[in-house]
Parts: C-alpha cells; structure tokens; sequence
C-alpha cells in the first residue's frame, strides 16, 4: 500500500521524475521541470527552475560534493546549489566539460565523475576541470552510470561495460567487460569489494 503520492499539485516540478536523492534529512528530485526539494512538513515540495540560476529545468541527476549539493542539467552542464542565496551556480565549461548532457555522477575523493553524451568527464575538487579527461573522454559513447572504485573508472553505455584504471596515466587502458547478459548498461553499484550493474537482462555482480 502506497502511503504519499505526490504530484505537481504538491509543488513538485513535474511528475517526470528523473532521480531522487537524499541528503540529510531532505528528499529531492530532478524533474523535467526542475530540481525540487519536499518541505519540513513532508507534504509541500519546492521547486527549482531556470529563475533559481538552473541552466536548464530539465535537471536529471544529484550528488554531494565539498559540501555542495549539485545538480546535473539536460543540456545544461552543472550548477551547485548557493544555499544561503537560493541560488544555483553553473559550472562554466571552457577548458573542460566536454558534453552539457550529463546523465549520471559520482562524487569521490578526487571529486564529481559525470557520464555525458560525449563521454567521462571530471570536475576536481581543486574547483577545476581535468582537462585531459575531459578531452580524452575515454569513450565515444553516451555513458548512462558511472561509478568510481578504488583506482578504477567504472562506466556504463548502451554498447556495454568499461573500466579504466586512472592512476596510470598514460599507460591507462579502457577495458570492456565481456560475457554480460546485456551490453545495454543501466546502473552501476560499488558494494563491499564488488561491482554491482544492472541491465537490460538482469543484475551482474563483477568481483574486483
């Protein structure tokens, strides 16, 4: 039995709801309208559009980073939250990100992993881009999951799995993963020594 169902009608950006993320004690969710955050009363959303600093309403994925909450936007690029203004910052782009269609993150030591529509890129947590990842891309591919495990890249694309070792340099090697049930790749989880990755014909799981 469902206990809320909220819609449009309670504040939230729209009913298409790209991701949902927690933070804390507050639940958010990217729409196609916007990012939108539920209220203390757990019955009210706020939402979050292009007149908040978004680059674009059509936000799809969230992540934690230096203390920042940040928002990926659908052909927009990046923007984090200014808490104290209300405000979103957008990222610029010049000497880094490669693609403005970022559909998934991972927020790690090093800082925020983006799978784009052109590739990996990487916003470090010196508040810089990497720019030889960004240009490189290590893939032609549009990277739907990205997660970051040990000293390895792990990403996903319609055309299969990937791994990179990034602390090779320039002896680095984009490997694809064979044998899965499907090359279309939907999620990727980092769990206890283990990568976890969901497809379109079932769940694997790949011992590290």
């Amino acid at each position: 039995r469902f206990g809320l169902i909220w819609t449009s009608r309670d504040g939230l950006g729209n009913e298409s709801v790209r991701s949902v993320y927690s933070r804390g004690k507050r639940l958010w969710a990217s729409t196609i309208f916007g990012a939108s955050v539920l209220e203390s009363t757990g019955r009210r959303w706020k939402n979050y559009d292009m007149a908040s600093g978004l680059p674009s309403r059509h936000t799809f994925c969230m992540a934690e980073h230096g203390g920042r909450l940040w928002v990926s936007c659908i052909n927009g690029g990046l923007a984090w939250l200014d808490e104290p203004s209300g405000k979103w910052r957008v990222m610029p782009q010049e000497k880094g990100l490669g693609n403005k269609y970022i559909y998934s993150m991972d927020a790690g030591p090093d800082g925020l992993w983006l799978g784009t529509a052109g590739g990996v890129n990487l916003y470090m947590s010196g508040n810089s881009w990497d720019e030889k990842v960004c240009s490189d891309g290590f893939t032609e591919y549009c990277v739907y999951a990205i997660r970051k495990s040990g000293d390895s890249i792990w990403f996903g694309t319609a055309y299969g799995l990937f791994s990179r070792n990034v602390k090779q340099d320039g002896k680095a090697v984009t490997r694809k993963i064979k044998g899965l049930p499907s090359e279309d790749i939907t999620s990727i989880v980092a769990d206890q020594g283990r990568i976890l990755v969901g497809t379109k014909a079932g769940v694997v799981q790949i011992s590290q």
